[in-house]
């Protein structure tokens, strides 16, 4: 990872917190660690945008009522449809835009009480609906991850980490 950013000096550098969702248009490596939360990544080409979101439940509108727009991107269906209105209003077109999706483990102890396959499962759905081609994921298994995406590529590489139950803490 050194060699990368030594030969991209211009590559700005941000950490992604449990529950944020942002789109670049400069030259960025957006880092973050997941266990059983997802996170999922828009580029487009054309224009060299990119966006990542890091969501810590599945569905907001089981919670709408008591939500504010401003924590969107807590929820999977919501940060995914969120990241796209940005995308557009950037003027990218939905068939020139990349999805990747990460995460969604459980550990052994906790396995049938995580909300891991269920946001897992509604990335795939939300992603679906909008019409948005899902080009690589890594989901699921027992391991956390980290997570170095870099906005103008779209690359992602993944590191896998053993503390999985505090990785989304």
């Amino acid at each position: 990872m050194k060699n990368i950013l030594a030969s991209h000096p211009d590559l700005v550098s941000h950490f992604l917190n449990v529950g944020e969702g942002q789109i670049f248009t400069q030259h960025t490596l957006s880092q973050t660690v997941l266990g059983s939360c997802v996170a999922v990544t828009f580029h487009c080409p054309r224009l060299e945008l990119g966006g990542i979101l890091h969501a810590l439940m599945p569905v907001w509108r089981d919670y709408e009522a008591r939500m504010s727009e401003d924590i969107r991107y807590k929820f999977v269906d919501s940060g995914i449809e969120g990241l796209y209105e940005l995308f557009i209003d950037q003027g990218a077109r939905a068939t020139e835009i990349e999805c990747k999706v990460f995460g969604g483990s459980t550990s052994n102890q906790f396995s049938q009480l995580s909300v891991a396959p269920k946001n897992v499962k509604v990335a795939f759905e939300t992603l679906t609906q909008l019409k948005l081609r899902i080009a690589a994921s890594q989901v699921g298994g027992r391991l956390g991850r980290k997570l170095f995406f870099f906005s103008n590529t779209g690359d992602v590489f993944i590191k896998s980490i053993n503390a999985l139950n505090n990785a989304c803490a």
